[in-house]
């Protein structure tokens, strides 16, 4: 490596230490709710309660959960970490976009996704 960019580096380094050290100070929480390989699973699946209705997982479910986690911690994040697409019949129907539109409306009608990781099924329709 150059020496001179060697010292531009350090230089960097030691300048972005200087102005993060009074930031570090102060004690922060950060809430972080989170999903990932959904699969298009709008609704719950698995074994089915007294209402005939799935009982575990499903995008409607975890939106329930992301509505009362966020009433109490309004600043939360809430991150899907891939995977959205592939595994329910009605991907075929609309190939992700009310996955993506439930994922992406604001609240209280949608989830509110903050971020999201893009994972390997989101390309089985290509890049």
């Amino acid at each position: 490596m150059d020496r001179r960019i060697l010292q531009h580096l350090v230089r960097a380094l030691a300048s972005a230490a200087l102005v993060a050290a009074p930031l570090a100070s102060r004690a922060a929480t950060v809430t972080i709710l989170h999903v990932n390989d959904s699969h298009s699973h709008l609704e719950a699946v698995g074994p089915r309660g007294a209402h005939f209705l799935g009982t575990r997982g499903g995008l409607a479910k975890a939106a329930t959960v992301v509505a009362h986690e966020r009433a109490r911690t309004p600043d939360a994040l809430f991150v899907h970490a891939g995977d959205v697409f592939q595994g329910d019949v009605g991907f075929n129907a609309t190939y992700g976009v009310a996955e993506l539109q439930l994922l992406a409306a604001p609240r209280p009608f949608g989830l509110g996704l903050d971020a999201m990781a893009v994972g390997n099924h989101e390309f089985h329709l290509g890049p």
